[in-house]
C-alpha cells in the first residue's frame, strides 16, 4: 500500500488516539480548516480505501502492543531475576521476586493504622527544670 499524505497520516494518527473522532482527528490534521466543514471532510476521507487500511494497521499494531498478560508480566520479572542474580545484583533479584509474589497473589501487603494521640500545651514561658524533668526524664 502506497505511503499516506502527512497530512493524512497525522489524520489517522489522531482518529486512533482520539477514539475515532473524525472532525476533531481532522482538524488536528489540518489546523487551518473551519469547523463547519471538518465533520464532512472527515467523513470523506474515512471513505478512502488507504487511510481505511492505514487506520486498520495502525489499530492491530496497536491491540498487539497492549496486549500485556499477566503471564508475560511474571515471565519479565522472572528474566529481570536472572539477569540481576547473574550479575550479582541481589537487591534487583529481591525486587523482581517481590514483583513476581505480588503479580501471583502470593504477597499481599497488610498495613495497621494506629491512632496516636498527642496533645501539645502551648505556653508563652519555658517549663520550669522540674517539670521538664518530671515530664520528660525516665527513672532507671
Amino acid at each position: 500500500m502506497p505511503a499516506l499524505k502527512r497530512a493524512h497520516e497525522r489524520f489517522v494518527q489522531e482518529y486512533v488516539a482520539n477514539g475515532q473522532d473524525g472532525k476533531e482527528a481532522y482538524m488536528a490534521a489540518f489546523p487551518n480548516c473551519k469547523k463547519g466543514g471538518a465533520s464532512a471532510a472527515a467523513s470523506r476521507l474515512l471513505t478512502s480505501d488507504a487511510v481505511k487500511q492505514r487506520i486498520a494497521d495502525t489499530q492491530r499494531t496497536g491491540t498487539e502492543r497492549a496486549e500485556v498478560t499477566l503471564e508475560n508480566l511474571i515471565k519479565e520479572a522472572g528474566d529481570i531475576q536472572r539477569a540481576a542474580l547473574d550479575a550479582k545484583s541481589y537487591a534487583v533479584a529481591i525486587s523482581a521476586l517481590t514483583a513476581k509474589a505480588k503479580l501471583s497473589g502470593l504477597w499481599v501487603e497488610r498495613t495497621q493504622g494506629e491512632n496516636t494521640n498527642v496533645n501539645y500545651a502551648v505556653s508563652d514561658q519555658p517549663p520550669s527544670d522540674e517539670e521538664w524533668e518530671r515530664q520528660h526524664v525516665t527513672a532507671n
